[in-house]
């Protein structure tokens, strides 16, 4: 019986354990990523006699000169509404920062839902749009001077967006933006259900495996104090059944079949099975295994 327990918690934590996996991408808040896919300067060319090579922007020759490519993508599952009563961005418009730069122009290279407005500052550029969806990315090109030659760097502020979540990330393939997570093939309320089935399942294998891990400490503790109490006598007996040839020598309470038990001892242990604490501290530690993705999905 313990062990159909055993494998009935364990096929529950495997599926429980798939399906948080599932539901770690799934987050009631709004995540932005924004990916730096790559960035160079125009001006770190090989150098070859009688050619030069300018740039000027409002007149003035530019220092440096960088070229980047940034990919912003609503990872969530929250949609991020730009316009009207129920909009969750603060501004009227998303802002892209960079520090020690200045962006000189921008362009759309990708994007796969509607943007309104697109305009720069020397230190930010601005998206305006009505609603970015799960999963919708955009993709620009930014020219840019930054000081110092440093290479470009851009951050969406998390604060500009109400409970929002921003990662930035370095050097993806432009041709990963389309991997998405399987949870987003299903609609919000099917990704809600999961959820609580997921925490459903751990519930139920987590109160299995706690009944089981008392079970086998009870029993554990019932056969100790059998075996302080009577294990002389069983090995006495035991001796007296070699002498007699019925055993070739003496066994062990675990090895002892049921029906020997009753022919030949008064004493019958609660639990003849001294490996049983083992089983007991691995249910702990599965328990522990099973239970730390929870932290992910709560």
């Amino acid at each position: 019986m313990k062990k159909v327990i055993f494998y009935i918690t364990t096929i529950a934590a495997i599926l429980s354990a798939t399906i948080t996996t599932i539901s770690y991408f799934h987050k009631e808040k709004i995540v932005l990523s924004l990916n730096h896919i790559s960035s160079k300067n125009l001006l770190d060319i090989p150098k070859i006699d009688s050619l030069e090579v300018k740039f000027k922007y409002q007149n003035k020759e530019l220092e440096n000169f960088w070229i980047s490519s940034i990919l912003i993508k609503n990872s969530g599952s929250v949609d991020i509404i730009g316009k009207g009563q129920n909009k969750n961005i603060i501004e009227e418009y998303l802002e892209i920062s960079s520090a020690n730069n200045e962006i000189i122009n921008t362009e759309i290279e990708i994007a796969n839902f509607s943007i309104d407005t697109l305009f720069i500052n020397p230190k930010s550029l601005f998206v305006g749009f009505k609603q970015w969806k799960s999963n919708e990315y955009l993709q620009l090109t930014i020219f840019s001077n930054p000081a110092n030659n440093e290479k470009p760097s851009f951050k969406i502020n998390d604060r500009d967006i109400l409970n929002s979540e921003v990662y930035i990330e370095e050097s993806i393939k432009s041709t990963d933006i389309e991997k998405n997570a399987i949870i987003y093939r299903f609609s919000e309320p099917v990704r809600k259900t999961l959820k609580w089935i997921v925490l459903g399942i751990y519930l139920i294998a987590i109160i299995i495996m706690f009944i089981t891990f008392i079970i086998e400490i009870v029993d554990y503790n019932k056969y100790s104090a059998w075996k302080e109490k009577y294990y002389k006598r069983f090995y006495k007996i035991g001796a007296e059944l070699v002498k007699q040839g019925i055993w070739t020598e003496v066994l062990e309470p675990p090895e002892v079949l049921e029906s020997e038990w009753y022919h030949y001892f008064s004493e019958i242990p609660m639990n003849p099975d001294d490996g049983e604490i083992i089983d007991a501290v691995s249910y702990i530690l599965f328990i522990i295994f099973i239970s730390l993705p929870l932290l992910w999905i709560i």
